[in-house]
């Protein structure tokens, strides 16, 4: 497809998009090959400097949604219903059900709520938001949570969750070669069902942090970063996670006071605010989204505030 399509322009782009976004917030759930389509020209937008600011404002028209719940328990069970909901639904529909897991103290305790969900085990697949660079076992590791929180508690297959080689010597190749893989479990271009995301307090996600070159990276699926927090890491990169059927970010800690109220106003300033919003849903605990933040329903957020 991308070989046939046109050079974008700017406007067209943004209008487009912007027609598409709205579809989807009015109940549509499967627009993949427009999606992949738009992708496409967008990456393409991007490497010629073009189309941004009309890109950017069709996708800060789209409300933000954001669920408000008492704490980070509430926020993980939560987050574990929908992704079983989501994982029953995609099996049913196309066979699997192809999940990318960031790393954090909410998604261990949201994995280990999965694992007593009514989940189609057998057609779910786990791949790896990002990962830091260090030994096998070693408590910065993403992976070493991740399994014990999974394989530990849910009838998961050690096969069924695919990691990112960091150990490898050769880090450039192993990123390409995670690429691939993504591509054998996911189609080409890859496309996620859910990717679940965390917000740091100063609006990274993923590995996307403030000021590294892997945010302008629009070429690859997976790319590494410099140093950050005494880490190189390896990510999943933006036209990645842009093509995702569903996001769904985990938001706990009154330290991200500030980065959620700038991510639901769709800052693009910050790394977080340049990831789609059309399916997105931030689940966020009471000391995230504070009191005032809460009650603050504007243009560019729909807040609902759930007892559980």
């Amino acid at each position: 497809t991308a070989g046939r399509l046109a050079k974008p322009d700017g406007a067209k782009l943004g209008t487009g998009f912007r027609r598409l976004l709205k579809k989807t917030q009015k109940g549509a759930r499967r627009v993949d090959e427009q999606r992949r389509i738009y992708a496409v020209r967008w990456s393409e937008a991007i490497e010629r400097n073009e189309a941004y600011e009309a890109f950017s404002a069709a996708c800060q028209e789209l409300a933000m949604k954001i669920e408000v719940l008492a704490d980070a328990d509430a926020v993980a069970r939560e987050a574990a219903e929908i992704i079983a909901a989501e994982a029953r639904a995609a099996v049913a529909e196309h066979g699997r059900f192809i999940m990318a897991v960031s790393g954090g103290h909410t998604p261990w305790q949201m994995l280990r709520a999965l694992a007593h969900e009514d989940v189609p085990w057998e057609g779910v697949h786990v791949v790896q938001v990002d990962e830091r660079v260090a030994p096998a076992g070693d408590p910065d590791r993403n992976l070493t949570h991740l399994r014990e929180s999974l394989l530990e508690h849910a009838p998961l297959q050690p096969e069924q969750i695919h990691a990112m080689p960091v150990e490898s010597p050769d880090l450039d190749a192993a990123a390409k070669r995670y690429a691939i893989t993504l591509q054998a479990i996911a189609g080409s271009p890859p496309v996620l069902d859910l990717a679940h995301l965390g917000l740091g307090p100063d609006g990274h996600t993923a590995s996307l942090v403030p000021g590294d070159p892997v945010l302008n990276v629009t070429d690859a699926d997976v790319a590494l970063t410099g140093v950050y927090q005494d880490r190189r890491r390896m990510t999943l990169t933006y036209p990645m996670l842009n093509r995702s059927r569903r996001i769904l970010w985990l938001v706990t800690g009154s330290d991200k006071v500030d980065a959620l109220a700038r991510l639901r106003e769709g800052d693009l300033s910050i790394p977080a605010g340049r990831i789609q919003r059309d399916q997105a849903l931030v689940l966020a605990d009471r000391a995230a989204a504070h009191a005032e933040g809460a009650k603050d329903i504007n243009s560019k957020s729909e807040i609902r505030n759930k007892s559980k």
